[in-house]
Order: C-alpha cells, then structure tokens, then sequence
C-alpha cells in the first residue's frame, strides 16, 4: 500500500461534506435557490390579492415592508440555517433508529490501482476510474464515487500541508490514467 489511513468521521466532517456538497452541486444549488424564492413569492401573491380585494393601502404596505424584511432576513439568514437544521435534525433521528449516514472509524488503503476503505460494517474497493470527482473543501478532501457519495477525508490525517497535497496530486493522477 502507498498510503494508509486510520481515522475517525465526525457529525461536524459529515455536515461539512453536506454543506459542500450542496453548495457545490447544481441540482442543490438550483432547489435552494428555489427555497429561497418561495417565501418571497408567497408574500408577492399575498399583498397583490389584498390590492385585489381593496384593502387598506396603508395596511397592505405596512405588511409589505414587514415582508420584505422577513424576505431579506430569509434569503440571506434564515434558509441557510435551516438546511443546516435540517440536516442536523436527519442525523438526530438516524442515530435514534440506530444507524448514521457515515460510518465512523475509517481506514482507508491506496495503491497504485485502487481505493480501499474498510469500516466497521463494510469494505469498498474503488478503481480510479471509477472515480467521479475529486474535490477540495475547507476541511476535507472529497473522492466522489457517484454524484451522491464521496470518501470523506479531513485534512487533519496528513502530518503536514506537503502530504495532503502529495496524496491528491497522486490521487488525480490516477485518475486520469
């Protein structure tokens, strides 16, 4: 083996996969963008059906500029809180049924032809040209297997910046072998 690794995936290296992976993928960015939308919208219809119905104009733009604050606060605050509320409030629920969505001790072994990762309920053997993407977040590298899936792994394995950097530079050169 070329390399090996023994480490531990936490809760906080699973959701930054998934903060990553959402704000890095088109299909999630375009349905958070939609998320981000609907509110707006739905506040739009609201005060152009009370202009409809002949309200109180002062009324209607008094509510107007409450929901455009609400507006604001949820576009750039709120819908990025709640995804991460949302994923954390998944995980919650999984650990009660007795399972998570990421195993948590990890040895992973490389060699020239293959990606091994043994954990305590599995072992994945992955040819570099199975590889779909090989990714870079702020804590981690992300090997993507499929569009949905990646090997999860932080930085913090490597004893030095010049290692990781050895390690992927080997990595995307096996993959485009």
């Amino acid at each position: 083996m070329l390399y090996t690794f023994n480490f531990n995936i936490n809760e906080t290296d699973y959701l930054e996969f998934a903060k990553f992976h959402h704000g890095n993928s088109l299909d999630s960015r375009k349905r958070i963008l939609l998320s981000k939308l609907a509110v707006p919208a739905v506040f739009i219809i609201w005060i152009a059906l009370q202009f409809a119905t002949n309200r109180d104009p002062f009324i209607i733009l008094a509510m107007g500029i409450v929901f455009a604050i609400f507006s604001i606060v949820w576009i750039f605050f709120l819908s990025k809180h709640l995804l991460l509320m949302s994923m954390k409030s998944s995980i919650k629920n999984m650990k009660k049924e007795g399972s998570e969505p990421f195993a948590r001790n990890i040895r992973l072994e490389i060699d020239e032809e293959n990606i091994y990762q043994y954990t305590e309920k599995s072992e994945t053997k992955v040819k570099y040209s199975q590889i779909e993407k090989i990714a870079q977040g702020q804590y981690a590298i992300y090997v993507y297997t499929s569009a949905l899936q990646a090997f999860i792994i932080p930085y913090r394995i490597f004893e030095s910046e010049a290692q990781r950097n050895e390690f992927l530079n080997f990595i995307k050169n096996r993959q485009t072998i």
